[in-house]
């Protein structure tokens, strides 16, 4: 078995569950722009934002960088 170096994601810690319940269109907009894919700690995720990079994944299954 051959393993790959994956690329760091991007964290952002300052995201809390309330800013995501409260207005998570402005979040999102912002994350598109700077780190389309970005771990949140707050809820324990990796977001993928773009749609693009959603429907990319979909066809792959489980979550593969490159």
């Amino acid at each position: 078995m051959t393993l790959t170096a994956l690329p760091a994601i991007p964290v952002d810690d300052q995201i809390t569950i309330a800013q995501l319940t409260d207005n998570p269109y402005a979040i999102y907009k912002r994350l598109r722009a700077e780190a389309p894919v970005v771990r949140i700690p707050s809820i324990r995720r990796i977001l993928l934002t773009k749609a693009a990079d959603t429907k990319r994944q979909r066809k792959l299954g489980a979550f593969q960088l490159g």
